[in-house]
């Protein structure tokens, strides 16, 4: 039930976070309790960026669903929830390659030694799961959900493709933080979150969770 992953998730993640705390006490030492004002209003306008790369992912990835919901049956929204737990499950690769190359991303260019070009690597280890998804949709729906949800296949495998494009936007999004493109971030990322709600807005009524 909702209940019980609710409070699987909540102790996994203080687990984590208490992890997270003791490597740093390890390595770096932990934070002072308390900061200066000037020092969190510098932290704020530092961090900014990341803050905005999160809302406008958090949007771009969960408005359809919402839409879906306003729009459509209960069974459509669970088709494609569905569908989409199976696309969410290919994130962590992209996570972890914007992870390794984060930091670097502030002075790699294409001639250096690794090059700023890691979207290559990303595609590489991301279009084997899109490929999957689009030409074994069926038995990978049934395998995880059961037969109950086989219609869910019709929308994973219209979200292949996607597995490569948001890992590209990922990469992109930390690449503009990091060469301090905010502008172009914040113009992308609503120009995408805009146009994703119209059509979603547009396409539900006639075509439910496809």
């Amino acid at each position: 039930g909702v209940v019980a992953v609710s409070t699987t998730f909540t102790v996994g993640t203080a687990i984590g976070f208490a992890v997270g705390l003791l490597f740093m006490r390890r390595s770096i030492g932990l934070p002072r309790p308390r900061l200066a004002r000037d020092v969190r209003v510098s932290l704020a306008r530092a961090s900014r960026g990341y803050g905005l790369q999160d809302i406008l992912g958090v949007m771009l990835a969960k408005v359809d669903v919402i839409v879906l919901s306003l729009l459509a049956t209960s069974t459509a929204v669970g088709l494609y929830g569905a569908a989409y737990r199976l696309l969410e499950s290919t994130f962590f690769i992209g996570t972890a390659v914007v992870g390794a190359f984060a930091a670097m991303y502030t002075y790699l260019g294409r001639d250096t030694d690794p090059s700023v070009q890691t979207v290559k690597l990303l595609v590489v280890l991301l279009l084997p799961c899109a490929v999957g998804f689009g030409l074994l949709a069926d038995p990978a729906v049934v395998l995880i959900f059961g037969e109950e949800l086989e219609d869910a296949a019709v929308a994973l495998r219209l979200l292949a493709p996607t597995v490569v494009f948001m890992g590209i936007v990922m990469v992109g999004s930390s690449l503009l933080i990091a060469r301090g493109r905010l502008q172009v971030l914040i113009v992308g990322g609503v120009a995408a979150v805009v146009i994703n709600m119209g059509l979603n807005v547009a396409l539900i009524p006639p075509l439910d969770e496809a």
